[in-house]
């Protein structure tokens, strides 16, 4: 089922047209998220873990941008909403 979610969220991503209050950035930091948690999940078997890694991965991101852009808490959420997003569901 999760790969048949996946598919179905990137078609939705790259198709023609953008859900149209949605910043390509924050589909971009979603996408990440969502892949790293089901990378995670895959090679754990715990979608909790795989939660986690998308959320750590969405705060070093963001404390490496914090120099040059700052710390953007909305696109933590867009990574943490991705990488949890299945953890939610499943």
């Amino acid at each position: 089922m999760r790969p048949v979610f996946l598919l179905f969220f990137l078609a939705a991503c790259v198709g023609p047209k953008s859900p149209p209050d949605v910043e390509p950035d924050k589909m971009a930091h979603f996408t990440v998220g969502l892949i790293a948690s089901e990378f995670v999940t895959e090679r754990t078997g715990d979608p909790w873990k795989g939660c986690a890694a998308a959320l750590g991965l969405g705060v070093l991101k963001e404390l490496y941008d914090r120099p040059t852009t700052g710390f953007n808490t909305r696109d933590l959420l867009a990574t943490g909403l991705g990488g949890c997003a299945l953890t939610w569901t499943f």
